[in-house]
């Protein structure tokens, strides 16, 4: 997370770095990826406004969690 700790605008880490965790969240091939942004999704809301945590990381942890693989639910519940 030290890029969106070096990044001081909450626009461009919810139009830059949000964008590509919701990507990755949904990416069906890679079950590690999604693990990934369940372990690490949290770790931006201090970073972004708070109606980007209601909208796009609490829709990001809402996905995973319908996930296939047990591991990406787990970290996502986590």
């Amino acid at each position: 997370m030290l890029v969106a700790k070096a990044v001081s605008s909450p626009d461009l880490v919810e139009k830059d770095i949000l964008s590509c965790f919701k990507a990755a969240a949904s990416n069906r091939y890679s079950w590690r990826l999604r693990f990934a942004v369940a372990e690490t999704a949290a770790l931006l809301s201090p970073h972004v406004t708070r109606a980007a945590v209601d909208e796009t990381i609490m829709n990001i942890y809402e996905l995973l969690m319908r996930d296939s693989e047990p591991e990406v639910r787990s970290e996502a519940v986590a």
